[in-house]
């Protein structure tokens, strides 16, 4: 007698995915614009992805921009986005309280409902909104 179980379990994004817990950073080098700035200024950042969680059906991510450098006459900052990632999805979590809606939905059992235009990516197939 044979018995099979049907288990859903995150098998990682091929987008965004992390091994463990640790900050992964990486330096960009790029332009910015804006009509606060008026022109194309040279701008360099480092990137920090760390995984908040992970979750049986996916993990969340914050992403950070530090050490920016820019030749824009005022100084600013980026704030941090997170993300929710399944296997399938990215999404961008948009609430009010980023950190901690983050560490709620990392006790949940299974994904949230996403909001269309929060999802970012998906990983096959196509998604019209």
């Amino acid at each position: 007698m044979m018995i099979l179980f049907s288990v859903s379990t995150y098998a990682a994004n091929a987008f965004l995915d992390a091994q463990n817990d640790q900050p992964v950073s990486a330096k960009f080098r790029g332009t910015e614009w804006s009509d606060d700035i008026g022109q194309d200024v040279p701008l360099t950042a480092r990137v920090m992805i760390t995984r908040m969680a992970k979750m049986p059906w996916g993990a969340t991510f914050k992403v950070e921009f530090t050490d920016l450098k820019s030749r824009a006459d005022k100084p600013h900052e980026i704030r941090p986005d997170y993300f929710i990632v399944t296997d399938d999805r990215i999404v961008l979590l948009n609430e009010e309280g980023n950190d901690a809606a983050a560490k709620k939905i990392s006790t949940l059992d299974k994904p949230a409902e996403f909001e269309p235009n929060d999802i970012y990516g998906i990983t096959t197939g196509s998604f019209e909104h």
